[in-house]
């Protein structure tokens, strides 16, 4: 196309290819900020607490749940509670499935309330979905009473699972 400017005439040629490089480069930084996104969520460690401290029993207590391993979840009772549990296990009054999909957990609150009694809460939060820009789901406390008998911490009364907050909640 020729172009009269002032009295200089100009070809102008039409452009037969608009730059693709700054499409290509926002691709790219998207793809990257949602690579570092999923490793962040993906890579997140799990905080260990050194043994014999009431974290520590509350950790594994919650970690035995996660895992549906009611012997060890009754191993982390106090002697007391765990024959409140064990007899509803044998009534089978006793769901021994705890449905844990989607599910977290962190320590919010640790109360030592003398030199053998420790009181957690624990947030609970429940995804509803595995998609990873949902939002949606619903946190809930729970408490955990810890007793110290013969220098080990045991769980005394749970509010999670709540199979075992039942049972242990019959335990006064």
């Amino acid at each position: 196309a020729r172009v009269l400017s002032g009295l200089i005439m100009v070809d102008i040629e039409p452009s037969s290819s608009v730059s693709k490089l700054p499409l290509l480069i926002m691709g790219a930084v998207v793809a990257i900020a949602v690579l570092v996104t999923v490793a962040l969520i993906v890579g997140r460690d799990t905080k260990t607490y050194s043994p014999g401290i009431p974290e520590a029993a509350v950790q594994d207590f919650i970690q035995a749940g996660f895992d549906n391993d009611m012997a060890m979840l009754l191993a982390l009772l106090t002697t007391d509670a765990r024959a409140v549990c064990e007899a509803d296990i044998g009534r089978q009054r006793f769901d021994d499935d705890i449905y844990t999909e989607g599910l977290r957990a962190a320590l919010k609150d640790m109360e030592i309330t003398s030199d053998d009694t420790a009181i957690a809460e624990v947030r609970f939060h429940q995804d509803n979905t595995n998609d990873l820009f949902d939002t949606s789901g619903w946190s809930h406390d729970e408490r955990f009473t810890l007793t110290r008998i013969d220098g080990d911490w045991l769980i005394d009364k749970a509010d999670w699972p709540y199979q075992f907050g039942e049972c242990t909640r019959s335990n006064q």
